[in-house]
């Protein structure tokens, strides 16, 4: 499995400003490339900003298993970084309700990956 519970509800619940870290890490990225020595500095960022893009077209490839309409909209709007209090009041839950509904997403994608996994073996 390429991420844990933990990691999906992070990538989820960040997406947006992951997003725009790796906007803002490309265009440091870009302007040090006419200087060797910034270059040299940014060596690692680069690394960085794979493995952020990776983490992001992984959510953006499984967020669509998710069949349930009322939790794929829960998802999406936390991936837009929509506060989990205005959800609650746009959708007429319970922050219990809402959790669950995010547990229901993030273990439909992880369920995914396991019956992969195995098809695969």
């Amino acid at each position: 499995m390429k991420y844990c519970y933990d990691d999906l509800f992070y990538i989820i619940t960040n997406y947006r400003w992951i997003k725009e870290t790796i906007i803002q890490s490309e265009i440091l990225i870009e302007h040090s490339k006419s200087n060797d020595f910034l270059m040299k500095m940014n060596e690692n960022k680069i690394d960085e900003v794979n493995e952020l893009k990776a983490k992001i077209n992984y959510i953006d490839e499984h967020v669509e298993l998710i069949a349930d309409k009322k939790t794929y909209w829960i998802i999406n709007l936390l991936m837009e970084g929509t506060p989990k209090k205005k959800i609650k009041k746009i959708m007429k839950i319970s922050h219990e309700t809402l959790m669950k509904k995010v547990d229901e997403g993030i273990e439909i994608i992880l369920k995914y990956e396991r019956e992969y996994k195995q098809v695969a073996k």
